[in-house]
């Protein structure tokens, strides 16, 4: 086979960035053949016929808006390098042609400057995606080029999220509605017992990313965040640093506006350029990508409510618009995006942090997707100590404002699914043996209310048993026969529990060390 570029791949190497490849969800090649192939690595091979690999960047740019699916960045670069004259001449040679009028109103926006046309268009309106091809926003007309764009969001910023089969896949579920239904079936005093957990676990989770045990303080300050952005807060500069101003403890840390000054991620242990792994965007973009991203958390509109979330958590994250908080107020935001939703009942919250952290792994790979290429685009010099100069190539602001967020979004489609039945579902029967073997042992034992649920909870997390140390812990204030009762009590309620899953209900068969059980209380 071939290994001539065309389309994208051969535009990224027209603007000189071929090794921004792996953004590519797709790989064009060219093929001697009369007929379009695809291997099975995933790349498309076309014919001489429709395309060649010595082919001006216009006809690779024009080629790609009809056969490839949209990278925003890699097709705004590419028009930054086509002169005004020339896609003036394609538009006029073919006026009505609907790739011609996409590309010609992409290159005004890349270019910040107006295409004089002679005549306009008279053919009807066109969407620029395809809603069957990728999740859709609110309808912008472009009267000059009879263009719908109907991205999520404007030119200004606007992330893409393809529907490939694994995306539709989760979107067939309907996760929310499943979220509902577990809210209406559970029982109400369970529910609200089990929700108290999942707002204090999704604190916990959150510090835990970062690897800081949160403060009795810093825990009520984020769980009061939490209750705020599900009541549907309009999104903006002064919420935000309010925002940011609960989940930061230092001062100096403490933001009254976005940033205006170039922060960056470290090795913490590293020195000089390659010690640098994320460079966000340079301050003087910050605050145009911001108002984009608070136009789309602001919409009314019917995209899907996870999708909305995982754009408006990854978008801000990655533009990382304070100096410090950026990452636990990005997954407060997943809260925000997913409250949207008419199928969400206020009450309910998903400890989708927890989630993460128990697959960080995965997360870290979410946000690697995008900062490993963003950095490409950044030259680093280092000056001294803490020092570094940030040069950034000229299409960089492109890549932020349009990052590709397909594989972030089927990741947090992934993590609502994950809180459903693996932490959620747990906690409730959890909730349930706690209160039978609670009951059991308080009715026939006098102890007091605060050792018996301890050791009750120790029981259970401990496949029945409580350990030499915890009974002299104890043993002041509880006798061998009601310890050896309580055992007794909670494995019977863990082999009941584990008979239920054996006949088919949901949930975990036993409690190990790698259950969820253990790993959510443990955060």
């Amino acid at each position: 086979m071939s290994t001539k570029s065309v389309g994208q791949l051969r535009i990224l190497e027209f603007i000189g960035k071929p090794e921004l490849a792996s953004i590519l969800k797709e790989k064009g090649y060219e093929l001697s053949g009369a007929q379009n192939l695809k291997s099975d690595d995933g790349s498309q091979f076309y014919s001489k016929k429709v395309i060649q690999h010595d082919s001006n960047l216009l006809e690779h740019i024009l080629f790609s808006l009809k056969y490839e699916g949209y990278n925003l960045f890699v097709l705004s670069a590419g028009l930054r390098n086509i002169p005004h004259n020339e896609m003036l001449e394609a538009y006029h040679i073919s006026p009505n042609g609907t790739l011609t009028r996409k590309a010609a109103m992409l290159w005004e926006y890349a270019n910040q400057q107006a295409l004089n046309i002679q005549e306009r268009t008279t053919s009807k309106y066109i969407d620029f995606f395809d809603p069957d091809k990728y999740i859709t926003g609110v309808e912008r007309k472009n009267s000059k080029w009879r263009v719908n764009f109907n991205g999520i969001g404007d030119l200004n910023w606007c992330p893409v999220i393809q529907r490939t089969n694994e995306l539709d896949d989760w979107l067939k579920k309907d996760l929310l509605t499943q979220s509902a239904n577990f809210a209406k079936e559970a029982d109400e005093r369970l529910l609200s017992r089990a929700m108290e957990w999942s707002f204090l676990s999704e604190t916990k989770g959150s510090f835990a990313i970062e690897n800081e045990k949160p403060s009795y303080n810093k825990m009520e300050s984020f769980v009061t965040i939490l209750k705020r952005i599900k009541d549907n807060v309009t999104i903006d500069e002064e919420c935000l640093c309010s925002l940011q101003n609960e989940v930061v403890s230092m001062p100096l840390d403490k933001a009254v506006s976005y940033r205006h000054s170039q922060n960056w991620l470290q090795l913490g242990s590293g020195r000089g350029p390659s010690s640098i792994t994320y460079a966000p965007p340079e301050p003087s973009l910050v605050d145009s990508l911001m108002k984009g991203i608070e136009s789309v958390s602001n919409q009314t509109s019917s995209i899907n409510p996870i999708c909305l979330a995982s754009a408006i958590s990854y978008g801000f994250v990655f533009v990382h618009p304070f100096m410090d908080g950026n990452g636990r107020l990005s997954r407060c935001l997943i809260h925000h995006g997913m409250n949207k939703a008419k199928e969400m009942p206020q009450n309910l919250i998903l400890p989708i942090s927890v989630a993460m952290k128990n697959n960080e792994s995965d997360y870290l790979k979410s946000l690697k997707g995008f900062s490993i290429p963003a950095r490409k685009l950044c030259n680093v010099t280092w000056i001294d100590q803490d020092d570094f100069r940030f040069d950034w190539e000229s299409n960089a602001d492109l890549f932020f404002r349009y990052p590709d967020l397909t594989e972030q979004t089927v990741f947090i489609m992934d993590m609502t699914q994950y809180t459903l039945t693996e932490l959620l579902e747990s906690e409730i029967q959890f909730l349930k043996m706690y209160d039978k073997v609670y009951a059991e042992v308080n009715e026939q034992y006098d102890v007091r209310n605060k050792v018996l649920a301890s050791l009750v909870t120790i029981a259970l997390k401990s496949n029945g048993s409580v350990s030499n140390k915890k009974r002299k812990k104890y043993a002041d204030y509880i006798s061998n026969e009601a310890l050896e009762f309580l055992e007794s009590s909670a494995k019977n309620a863990l082999t009941q529990r584990a008979g239920a899953n054996d006949d088919g209900e949901r949930g975990d068969s036993e409690l190990n060390a790698s259950s969820p059980f253990n790993k959510k209380l443990n955060i």
